[in-house]
């Protein structure tokens, strides 16, 4: 096997360091294939890139770039005495070479701060995340609980029982679960799931109320004042089901409501004491006892 022999010249008028001359000079015996030239010199210039042309003076970058080019070119001369095998050791010694030159301290500073400026904001988004469970749910990406499907889902029902609403003396948790639409999750609310109907319709039994997400309003019929709220949220989320991201991330507090003439609103939490105020007077003139209409309104979400 052929021994090309190291140049030191190259090396005495070049900036490269002690430490890299001495590799050259016990182990650059050989040569890399042609293709590795291009591969080789790429790297050579992502490493300036990486670092800026700037912080190298001009004379030491083409000082630098000519012992590359005088060491490849007088390698690649005699590349048909290696075999295959030395075509990756020698691979790997010029890897060496280019990671040692002195501009690959400025890329480990530069990598360095890169990846702790990613963990920072990496930390940051986790904690943001956890502590604000009502924007991160199920509803960020998309409507989970939509609650349009629910409110057709009763009038589905009035139609089909001469206009009257479900209704259960075991409460309105029961009464929803006579809704078997395919709509289950439009009844339930954000950060509540379809386990209560599914188990209710398997074994019997009575539905509470506290697995339910949205309030239902029973005993009403679609003859009742169309301003009427028939389902709304128990848990106020960032602009409701219905906002989804990125607006979800500042919208403000707001439910969702379903009314027996006007559909689908949304109420924002600021305007919501006033808002179920007035739904208390209606159902009171609509027929349904003072202290009944202030609990639908008195319920408080899971915590």
């Amino acid at each position: 096997m052929g021994v090309v022999e190291f140049n030191a010249s190259t090396c005495i008028h070049c900036s490269c360091d002690s430490r890299s001359a001495g590799f050259w000079r016990s182990q650059a015996n050989g040569f890399v294939p042609l293709y590795l030239r291009h591969a080789t010199f790429a790297l050579f210039h992502l490493e300036f890139d990486l670092c800026g042309w700037s912080a190298v003076p001009q004379a030491e970058r083409e000082v630098s770039h000519r012992c590359y080019s005088t060491s490849l070119h007088s390698l690649r001369q005699k590349k048909s005495r290696l075999s295959a095998a030395t075509f990756g050791i020698h691979c790997s010694q010029l890897g060496s070479l280019c990671l040692s030159h002195p501009m690959t301290q400025i890329i480990k500073r530069r990598l360095t701060v890169l990846l702790c400026a990613t963990t920072v904001i990496g930390l940051f988004c986790l904690v943001y995340v956890r502590t604000h469970p009502l924007i991160f749910n199920e509803s960020f990406l998309e409507h989970a609980h939509c609650i349009v499907g629910g409110g057709l889902s009763l009038e589905s029902y009035a139609r089909e029982h001469e206009g009257h609403f479900p209704f259960s003396t075991n409460g309105y948790g029961t009464a929803l679960v006579l809704l078997n639409t395919g709509w289950d999750e439009s009844l339930t609310g954000p950060g509540y799931d379809v386990r209560v109907f599914e188990r209710v319709r398997r074994m019997g039994g009575i539905a509470p109320a506290s697995e339910f997400g949205r309030v239902y309003v029973q005993g009403l019929c679609e003859t009742n004042d169309p301003e009427i709220a028939l389902l709304f949220d128990k848990l106020p989320t960032p602009g409701g089901d219905h906002c989804h991201f990125p607006r979800r991330l500042f919208a403000p507090l707001a439910r969702e409501v379903w009314t027996i003439g006007q559909g689908h609103l949304v109420v924002s939490e600021t305007e919501w004491p006033a808002y179920s105020k007035r739904q208390i007077e209606l159902l009171v003139k609509a027929g349904l006892p003072p202290e009944q209409a202030a609990m639908y309104y008195s319920e408080k979400p899971k915590q």
